[in-house]
């Protein structure tokens, strides 16, 4: 399969998306001179510029740690007493909400409070594997600077950015680059006042990065046409189907249907062509495949039987039957081809 990778402008703006954020103060709006100047709130009002339609939806509170946004039901010793995940601002409620995407942001409270890397990695696998169990992408903030006077929590922070960026790959939003000093401190330029929060700039570093991680990009790709020819082969002849649900088909000898049908006679000797197919859905969205079949018009198939199986049989009209002979019927085979016989009684 080729495929289409970044859609366009108009594939996305064709689409409603409804993103969540759970987090803590920096999520929340703490630093800049106004909320409107914070990250979040940047990137709701990218996101209304592209569809007014879309959404971000913002669950995050000042001063909550990875313990916050565990799984409901999810607990831990705190002063004596034991406290829970926050139902109503957690990654539970966050999926609840039914989102197409999910973006968590937890700078430092979990170095402040000197939790170990593998605590805290443990609670950011836990709330990314609940989002992914339930098939929504999720990204993970790394950690930000944070003007720590204790050496070990400046190291707890290191090594959590690390292993954000390791662990969840692209799925991983850098919020240390830029800000951090070269003592792993917050860059001047972007301290609020206090050693925790950042300005007005230093928001606008964050909001870049989450823009030109193209979330929705990524999201899209789950909603594009689905196509797939199957796997390169051998037949005397065959039918393409490009699948269904979309708008449009271009294949490549210029045809416009679902179904291409290649006799035994489109080409002639044996040798290898290629075929390829576009699709464009309602919304703009495109994807594409392509595939190599060897025509062989003499009958003499490069797949042995053992190899090939007949899986079902279909009529013209696209149904499952369980055969009749007389009459010309598409079958349908385990390595993914068809092909249009008829059995003569």
């Amino acid at each position: 399969m080729i495929g289409f990778g970044q859609q366009s402008d108009t594939c996305i703006a064709n689409q409603n998306f409804k993103i969540v954020v759970i987090g803590s103060s920096t999520a929340a709006g703490s630093g800049p001179s106004s909320v409107d100047s914070a990250w979040v709130w940047r990137y709701r009002s990218y996101l209304e510029s592209i569809n007014i339609n879309n959404e971000v939806i913002n669950l995050a509170q000042g001063g909550y740690t990875t313990n916050h946004l565990m799984p409901t039901g999810f607990s831990w010793p705190y002063n004596g007493t034991i406290s829970y995940a926050d139902s109503t601002r957690n990654i539970s409620k966050a999926l609840s909400l039914n989102p197409d995407g999910i973006i968590v942001n937890l700078p430092s409270n979990d170095a402040a409070y000197s939790y170990t890397i593998n605590y805290t990695m443990s609670n950011f696998d836990a709330i990314y594997n609940e989002a992914k169990s339930k098939g929504v992408p999720i990204w993970i903030c790394t950690t930000q600077p944070r003007n720590f006077s204790n050496t070990n929590q400046i190291l707890l922070q290191i090594s959590c950015l690390d292993s954000i960026i390791s662990r969840y790959g692209n799925f991983t939003l850098n919020f240390w680059n830029t800000i951090a000093d070269s003592n792993n401190w917050i860059d001047s330029q972007y301290d609020c006042g206090d050693g925790i929060h950042l300005n007005d700039a230093g928001h606008a570093v964050l909001y870049n990065r989450v823009k030109q991680s193209l979330i929705l990009e990524e999201i899209v790709k789950a909603k594009i046409p689905k196509v797939f020819l199957g796997n390169d082969t051998s037949v005397t002849s065959i039918t393409l189907d490009a699948g269904y649900n979309s708008s449009s088909y271009l294949w490549s000898d210029g045809s416009i249907l679902q179904y291409l049908q290649l006799p035994n006679n489109f080409y002639n000797g044996n040798s290898w062509h290629t075929i390829s197919v576009i699709v464009t859905d309602s919304n703009s969205c495109v994807n594409s495949d392509t595939i190599k079949i060897n025509f062989t018009p003499t009958g003499v198939n490069n797949v042995s039987p053992k190899d090939k199986r007949i899986c079902k049989l279909f009529n013209l009209l696209g149904k499952e039957t369980t055969g009749a002979n007389n009459k010309p019927l598409l079958y349908l085979y385990d390595d993914g081809t068809v092909e249009k016989r008829i059995v003569i009684e």
